[in-house]
C-alpha cells in the first residue's frame, strides 16, 4: 500500500504515515513487548441520554455540513445573546438566588414579624434589607472592622447615578 492510500484510507496526515514508518521497529518492538497494550478498553458510556443524543444530532450536523462545529461570534451577537437571556431571568430567580448566597435569609421571619408586629405588615423588601443590616453587623463583629458606611448610604449609592439620558433638542 502507497502512503497516499494509506492516507485516504485511514484519514491521518501524511507526516503521521511517514512517521510511522520510519518508526514502525520500534513500535513493533513496544507492542510485542507489551509496553503498548493494543487492545482497546470500552469506552465510559454517559448516564443521561438527552447527552448522547445531543451528540450524536451535532456530529451528524458537522458530518453533513449543515452547521459549523465551533462558530465564532461577534460582540453584537454575544450581546444580543447575553440581553435575551436577562430577560428570561424573573424576580423568584433573583429572590432564590439571595436566598442561597445567604445575602438575604429569611430565617427569622417569625421574630422579624412579632417585633414589627406594631408597624404593621413588613414587606419583602423591608425584610430583606433588615436581614442585610444584621448580615452587615454580623460582618462587623467577626471581623472586628466597623464599617464607615452606613446600610442606607450603601443601598441608595446608585441612586443618583445618570445611566442614560435622553437627547434633548437643546443638547442638539
Amino acid at each position: 500500500m502507497k502512503q497516499v492510500e494509506a492516507v485516504k484510507k485511514y484519514r491521518l496526515s501524511q507526516s503521521t504515515i511517514a512517521t510511522f514508518l520510519k518508526k514502525r521497529a520500534q513500535i513493533e518492538e513496544a507492542v510485542n513487548s507489551n509496553e503498548i497494550n493494543p487492545q482497546r478498553k470500552r469506552l465510559k458510556v454517559t448516564i443521561n441520554e438527552n447527552i448522547d443524543a445531543a451528540l450524536d444530532s451535532i456530529l451528524i450536523n458537522i458530518q453533513n455540513k449543515e452547521e459549523e462545529p465551533f462558530k465564532a461570534e461577534n460582540v453584537k451577537e454575544a450581546c444580543d445573546n447575553i440581553a435575551r437571556r436577562w430577560w428570561q431571568v424573573t424576580e423568584k430567580t433573583i429572590r432564590n438566588c439571595w436566598k442561597k448566597a445567604d445575602l438575604c435569609f429569611m430565617e427569622d421571619k417569625q421574630t422579624d414579624n412579632d417585633e414589627n408586629s406594631k408597624n404593621g405588615f413588613v414587606s419583602d423588601a423591608e425584610e430583606c434589607v433588615l436581614s442585610l443590616q444584621k448580615s452587615l453587623t454580623q460582618l462587623e463583629e467577626k471581623s472586628g472592622k466597623m464599617s464607615e458606611i452606613k446600610l442606607e448610604e450603601y443601598l441608595t449609592a446608585n441612586d443618583e447615578l445618570v445611566a442614560f439620558s435622553g437627547v434633548t433638542e437643546y443638547s442638539v
